[in-house]
């Protein structure tokens, strides 16, 4: 893998024209992720992961060991916990700024979401916040699924993500070749331990692709003949009942 680098250039601040749109969570100081940081020319060089969300990430730097980064140049960075394994994403700088007198802080865009969220478990998810809102996975001894419905088809998917606000779908390049056209879709979610299916419309948000498949994210209606009524009360509890099993798992777990 090739690395864009400039020549060396202290300047205290810069930043891209676009501020930041998605929410960062802050690295957690009972479980803390670490951060490696890979730049063409040097040495890998372990960097201070500051705060991080599913499209970008801070870092801290010292003075001492600074890559004498700037604006659009593209780096890769590795994070881990422990002994999983790494996950590993390009990213392009975004923002460069000093943090006090000894150290330089950066603010990086991930550059391939697709490639990085092929690579997120359970544990990881929890940490590249995505939405506002909170997002599960689905265990994995109790696969979701949900129904698709379309132009009278019905295609039967295996749910990726939930949130109050929406699911994550999972299709196969032929699958979403057959919705590429459309803006909305009647989905049925079938949720463990709840006897009869949610359905409801959805508004297509968006499209990302995957290492084999494409990652369809779908929001709720929640207005018109169609929306998600008084069901949004099953959505929310099964996201909260799941997401403290999460939470059990990894306090048990660390």
């Amino acid at each position: 893998m090739f690395f864009k680098k400039k020549k060396a250039q202290v300047e205290p601040v810069q930043s891209a024209p676009n501020a930041r749109k998605q929410y960062r969570k802050r690295n957690s100081k009972s479980q803390p992720l670490e951060a490696t940081l890979r730049v063409g020319g040097w040495e890998p060089l372990r960097v201070e992961l500051l705060d991080l969300s599913m499209h970008g990430a801070g870092l801290r730097v010292p003075f001492a060991h600074d890559r004498n980064l700037k604006v659009g140049d593209v780096i890769e960075l590795r994070i881990g916990s422990m002994m999983r394994n790494e996950v590993a994403t390009t990213a392009r700088v975004a923002n460069v700024a000093a943090d006090g007198q000894t150290h330089i802080r950066y603010g990086v865009e991930f550059t391939n979401l697709g490639a990085l969220y092929s690579q997120l478990d359970s544990y990881y998810a929890r940490h590249f916040n995505r939405r506002k809102q909170l997002r599960v996975l689905p265990s994995l001894d109790k696969r979701v699924h949900a129904t698709l419905k379309f132009g009278g088809e019905e295609l039967r998917v295996p749910v990726f993500d939930i949130s109050e606000g929406g699911v994550g779908v999972t299709l196969t390049k032929d699958s979403a070749a057959r919705v590429a056209e459309l803006g909305v879709l009647d989905i049925a979610l079938q949720l463990p331990g709840v006897d009869k299916p949610i359905s409801c419309r959805t508004q297509i948000r968006h499209r990302t692709p995957m290492r084999n498949n494409i990652l369809v994210g779908l929001e709720f209606e929640v207005e018109g003949e169609r929306a998600i009524g008084a069901r949004m009360g099953d959505v929310l509890a099964f996201v909260k009942a799941r997401a403290a099993e999460i939470a059990m798992w990894e306090k048990n777990w660390g």
